[in-house]
């Protein structure tokens, strides 16, 4: 079982590396064109992360406390529950979670804004919650 862990762990820490390194693209020289690409790619590296991270918590949570929870919700809550996150996080990672859903229902540009504003705020949020995995 430990082996899920591990696995399940590196994917998210390299999920989450890829995620913060897109961000770290610079958009003020490229084309409106271009630029949308970008977002879009990173909004994807976001969407990834956050799902490859609420997994590896569930397993975590699973393998070391016990519990087997199926909602992404339920095993956010139950990492806080158990002293993982801060209560600002909790926040943090269930509005995470609500962007993600909102994501795949997209269709107007000034939405797509809007998400990817908050999208960007998250650079450095899933590097300080996965190293609580270790």
């Amino acid at each position: 079982m430990e082996e899920k862990l591990d696995n399940l762990r590196n994917q998210c820490f390299a999920a989450v590396q890829d995620f913060e390194k897109a961000l770290d693209i610079d958009l003020t020289r490229l084309d409106a064109q271009l630029i949308d690409v970008i977002q879009n790619g990173q909004v994807q590296k976001f969407e990834i992360a956050v799902e490859i991270c609420w997994k590896t918590i569930k397993q975590f949570l699973y393998e070391i406390h016990g519990f087997d929870l199926a909602s992404p919700k339920m095993v956010i809550k139950k990492f806080f529950e158990l002293g993982y996150l801060q209560y600002d996080e909790l926040d943090v990672f269930l509005h995470a979670l609500d962007i993600r859903n909102s994501c795949n229902h997209i269709y107007n540009h000034s939405v797509f804004v809007e998400l990817y504003k908050q999208i960007v705020e998250y650079r450095g949020f899933f590097p300080r919650i996965i190293q609580r995995l270790e």
